[in-house]
């Protein structure tokens, strides 16, 4: 017997969002809104955040590391703020969810 172990194929998937505006014949104007939980023009969902986290931990917190990481392993560019960013929200999250509490209340990952 023989086994061969291997990773599929990572990507990233990007959801994007347009929000039309129309003017109707009688002047006012009308515009779409994004979903909930959509608030900046670009975003990273739970997992993206999540895996920056880790790799942050496992690269002892080298966020320049972190970010190219990212880009390496995923294809999801990512700045050095945002890892920083990301990896506050989960230590929030965490100081929330043993009851410390937290500077700016519960945050969600994604």
């Amino acid at each position: 017997m023989r086994q061969v172990f291997d990773l599929p194929d990572i990507g990233v998937r990007v959801v994007e969002h347009r929000m039309v505006s129309r003017r109707c014949r009688c002047g006012r104007v009308t515009a779409g809104r994004a979903p909930d939980g959509v608030d900046a023009p670009v975003q990273y969902g739970p997992r993206v955040n999540a895996a920056a986290v880790y790799l942050q931990q496992a690269l002892f917190g080298a966020q320049a590391r972190t970010a190219r990481a990212m880009v390496d392993l995923f294809g999801v560019p990512m700045s050095v703020g945002a890892v920083a960013a990301a990896h506050a929200r989960a230590g929030d999250a965490l100081a929330d969810s043993e009851g410390y509490g937290s500077s700016e209340g519960k945050i969600k990952l994604g």
